[in-house]
């Protein structure tokens, strides 16, 4: 199958197209920096920014992954709406000029905000009210995807991550009792969910994709005050080993339901807590 993924330099399509080339798809790499394409791909410098250069980087593909944005406090307002808002557009028009119908699409949990006040559970019914201009953004990118769905017959998976770029592999350890996965997961989540719209198992749906915990339901209100006592029930040993290599637990103030990516893709997350335990006994 021909896809083409945007923002295709980014963090986790780097992890991405090698899962997808493993399996013999053909892959259509478009990215405003220029990238030397593997074996089976095809890179196109361009702008998701013009609809007409991307609907022709389209032509032929049945399935597009779109995987670029702006998401750091660098970037201006316009750059925020050019890229996350009229590049979402361009995609969606160019997959309906091309009559292209599976999309998976890129945005964030941030997109959860204020809707998470008084909450300790995050899962997708909670309602979305943004507090920040790039998860905005998103949101508005995603209502977009769900007008296309209905509109067009079009088949779209929103991936709604927690975070995955951390300056140091400990940080992001200690992330995954949080908010942080692993940027493979991300890629396990992408390709699942491609196979998902390909499939036209469901018109449009938004998933949470976290690292995966072992927590029960009355462990979330120790976590929050005494997070330690906790994970050691669960991994024996494992405080003293975070010790040892001077880290502590963080304070757990959110529990993650990802039971929806679960059931419905088959999501498996393999980088969660216990193998970053792994990683510091080896290290």
């Amino acid at each position: 199958m021909k896809i083409l993924i945007t923002g295709a330099r980014g963090n986790f399509p780097l992890a991405l197209i090698p899962r997808l080339t493993a399996v013999g798809h053909e892959l259509v790499l478009f990215d405003l920096a220029p990238m030397q394409a593997p074996d089976d791909c095809i890179a196109i410098q361009g702008d998701i920014r013009d609809g007409i250069a991307l609907a022709m980087a389209m032509q032929g593909c049945e399935a597009v992954i779109h995987a670029c944005g702006i998401h750091t406090d660098a970037h201006n307002y316009d750059d925020y709406y050019g890229i996350n808002l009229t590049g979402t557009h361009n995609v969606l028009r160019a997959m309906q000029l091309n009559g292209v119908k599976a999309l998976v699409f890129s945005s964030t949990e941030l997109v959860l905000g204020d809707g998470m006040r008084g909450r300790r559970l995050m899962d997708e019914h909670v309602p979305c009210i943004p507090t920040h201009v790039f998860p905005l953004t998103k949101y508005m990118a995603e209502d977009m995807c769900r007008f296309y769905a209905r509109k067009h017959g079009f088949h779209i998976a929103i991936l709604r991550y927690g975070a995955f770029f951390a300056a140091d592999w400990k940080t992001a350890g200690l992330g995954r009792l949080n908010n942080w996965l692993d940027r493979d997961d991300v890629a396990q989540a992408n390709e699942l969910a491609l196979g998902a719209v390909v499939a036209e198992e469901f018109a449009c749906e938004a998933f949470l994709i976290h690292s995966a915990k072992p927590f029960a339901d009355e462990d979330w209100p120790e976590l929050e005050i005494n997070p330690e006592a906790v994970i050691e029930r669960y991994y024996p040993g494992s405080v003293e080993l975070l010790h040892a290599h001077h880290l502590r637990a963080p304070r757990v103030h959110l529990r993650y339901n990802i039971d929806k990516a679960i059931t419905t893709l088959g999501y498996d997350p393999q980088y969660n807590f216990e193998q970053f335990l792994s990683q510091l006994r080896r290290s």
